[in-house]
């Protein structure tokens, strides 16, 4: 590889174009002009010299020799080079890409890699360069099934997503410069890159590394709410048989590449530069299970999946076609022309752990991942077992300096919920939470029916353990029903409380404050309690909510009286996309829906009215204008029914008060239990009531 060449390169700074500049260093003589967009404080040199001085291979003389950084970006018209450009090139390179799948991103998908494409065949007429290599991707062939050939092809299957679509539309445009006015071209199209075969390190976040990433979040929010769910409960994962992943290493990609483009006889045609060996995903899901220690499987029927498994297949949703898809890539050509061993790219086992490992390193080394653990109430906390004979042992965490806070959660939701509110208590407070017996369980899905007076029970004993005498409650939703029932017979321990969107259902008086939420949901329980087996429909219907399928199952046990909404989707709806995984542990199991019903039934029956009426300490009920659950109306008629009780209503605030108003919850809880006189707290969006 000794003739020389002038090059002009897209994409130097991504991840496959450092290995191929870091490659032609190397391996050739050829002199590159790299167009690299500069940064917000370094300029486009600075750039790419920091990407490829940490790549082993770099060479700083070849580097000042031969490398022309030239600041530009292919969106622009004229891809943004200011200065006439005078160099005369041989041919270019265009490997500039963003790798998105998501949907909603398709029109800046599109943007940059298509119309970025275009901008780039402009200069190349424009600079008479006579030669385009093109990156593409082996995954233009979508939704195609079977051996996928090593060709132009009419793609009569629908691409999967829009980074397959944009590419389609960048080969097609190659192909029309090629017939309109003789462009020469190379079509490249590699499958998906891993880390380099020498250390499998990554500084990708895209491709696999993001299907990884999502996985490992995921693990995150169900461990926040359900610590040892793994430890107890495998991850089914949905494939089709036989279906495959294709991994090339990325310095395979570049010699590939390399070789194909030296070889003037390769010119006007296509090359896949992907695996001969790909790797079943049977094996890599086991792979993926064994590092990110979860028991992973694969099954091929999708109604085996529960409703974790089905919340993977949700967030996962722009990758999960890869998993539907057997697909063969023809790859003769590249390796024939390179005379790399069909063998060499050849992953295994160990390799696949190895690639794998990199990727969960990249990913727990991510300071946005570490603060979020460090925040997290289950990290921050220290865990305590109360042990009870004969009933499920509760877990509780304790953590923080000062007067002691009792948090009391609300049935089946996460302690997640709290980790923004207790990072700013943490440092005024010793805090003990814990998830409410009955509603989570450390194995996932819920044991058994508690009702009100064992949680009472449950903070007694746990005071008692902790040595506490006295302590302020704030209680969420749920709770504050468990609240009164404890300050009436243990008044000694409660200094004052704070009650965060109550659910005060069960007083009569206030029926017509009842939010459609709660309608429904007590529809539904009162269902589940009479005929059990609906519970396994419930979960059906939650199963297809989740996976958000443009499909409608009908099922009639949980329709409305009139047959025409569906109570189950209603209900869900009011729950946002990114908070589902924190709300699904009462519906892991039959057995969870019907003693999580059940418990719902038993608090609700409770009319708290005279424990309001004979209330002794201060109390403050904060609501939000925007609550579909617990509606703001019922805490101001509750707040009135007591001397002792004050409501403040934050304009927009939602169910989630110490989740979404974070700001002025934490504030006004501090102020109400400091003050002393009549609560007052100055803010635009909060309303005292009378």
């Amino acid at each position: 590889m000794n003739n020389r060449k002038n090059i002009f390169f897209t994409g130097a700074t991504g991840f496959l174009g450092g290995y191929a500049i870091i490659h032609l260093l190397q391996h050739t003589s050829h002199q590159l002009y790299c167009l690299v967009r500069p940064g917000r404080n370094t300029s486009g040199e600075q750039r790419l010299r920091a990407k490829l001085e940490k790549m082993e291979g770099f060479d700083e003389e070849a580097y000042n020799t031969r490398v022309v950084v030239i600041e530009g970006d292919i969106t622009d018209e004229g891809l943004g080079i200011v200065e006439p450009f005078p160099y005369h090139i041989d041919e270019c390179w265009h490997s500039a890409a963003v790798l998105f799948f998501e949907h909603y991103l398709e029109k800046e998908t599109m943007h940059v890699n298509y119309g970025g494409t275009l901008n780039v065949l402009k200069f190349v007429k424009e600079q008479q360069i006579p030669l385009l290599n093109f990156v593409s991707t082996a995954y233009v062939s979508g939704e195609a099934n079977g051996l996928i050939k090593e060709a132009v092809s009419e793609h009569v299957h629908n691409p999967h997503n829009p980074y397959e679509k944009s590419k389609r539309f960048c080969e097609a445009a190659v192909l029309d410069a090629h017939k309109e006015w003789g462009l020469q071209f190379r079509i490249l199209r590699p499958s998906i890159i891993v880390g380099d075969s020498k250390n499998f390190v990554v500084d990708s976040n895209s491709g696999l590394y993001a299907y990884l990433s999502i996985l490992l979040k995921l693990k995150d929010k169900i461990e926040a709410k359900m610590p040892e769910y793994f430890k107890f409960n495998p991850l089914r994962v949905l494939i089709k048989e036989n279906a495959t992943v294709n991994l090339i290493c990325v310095d395979h990609v570049a010699a590939l590449m390399a070789a194909v483009c030296e070889k003037p006889e390769t010119i006007n045609d296509v090359f896949h530069l992907t695996n001969p060996n790909p790797t079943p995903l049977e094996e890599y899901i086991d792979v993926i299970g064994k590092v990110t220690g979860v028991n992973a499987f694969t099954v091929t029927d999708e109604s085996v999946l529960n409703t974790v498994d089905h919340l993977l297949l949700s967030e996962e949703e722009v990758f999960n076609s890869y998993l539907k898809t057997v697909q063969h890539f023809e790859c003769n050509k590249a390796y024939d022309i390179s005379g790399m061993s069909r063998d060499l790219p050849r992953l295994s086992y160990q390799d696949e752990m190895n690639i794998t490992q990199n990727a969960k390193d990249k990913y727990d080394a991510d300071e946005r991942v570490q603060a979020k653990r460090l925040r997290s109430v289950v990290h921050r906390l220290s865990a305590s077992q109360l042990l009870i004979d004969g009933e499920e042992d509760l877990t509780y965490y304790t953590g923080g300096n000062g007067p002691v806070m009792v948090i009391l959660n609300a049935y089946g939701q996460s302690l997640a919920f709290w980790d923004w509110a207790v990072e700013s208590l943490y440092e005024h407070y010793r805090i003990i939470i814990w998830p409410m017996r009955g509603t989570s369980s450390q194995k996932g899905g819920v044991a058994q029916v508690f009702p009100v007076q064992s949680h009472v029970n449950d903070i007694k004993q746990i005071l008692d353990k902790e040595g506490v005498k006295e302590c302020y409650i704030v209680a969420w939703c749920t709770g504050p029903k468990i609240a009164l029932h404890f300050q009436e017979q243990h008044p000694d321990y409660v200094k004052s409380m704070v009650f965060l969107s109550g659910c005060f259902k069960g007083l009569p008086q206030f029926d017509m404050y009842h939010t459609n939420y709660e309608r429904d949901m007590q529809e539904i329980c009162s269902r589940v309690d009479t005929h059990p087996h609906i519970a396994g429909i419930v979960i059906e219907a939650l199963k297809n909510v989740l996976v958000k399928e443009n499909k409608t199952i009908a099922f009639a046990e949980l329709k409305d009286e009139d047959g025409k909404r569906d109570l189950v989707d209603d209900i869900l709806s009011l729950v946002s996309e990114d908070i589902k995984p924190m709300v699904v542990e009462p519906f892991l199991m039959p057995s969870s829906v019907l003693n999580y019903a059940r418990q719902l039934l038993l608090l609700w029956n409770e009319d708290v009215t005279l424990q309001l009426e004979r209330l002794n300490v201060p109390v403050l009920m904060i609501t939000g204008t925007a609550d579909n659950i617990a509606s703001p109306e019922i805490s101001q008629a509750a707040a009135k029914l007591s001397d002792n009780a004050t409501c403040a209503v934050i304009e927009g605030g939602s169910h989630y008060l110490q989740f979404d108003n974070i700001q002025l919850v934490v504030p006004m809880i501090r102020d109400f239990i400091s003050g002393t006189g009549k609560y007052q707290f100055k803010h635009g969006l909060v309303t005292i009531c009378d």
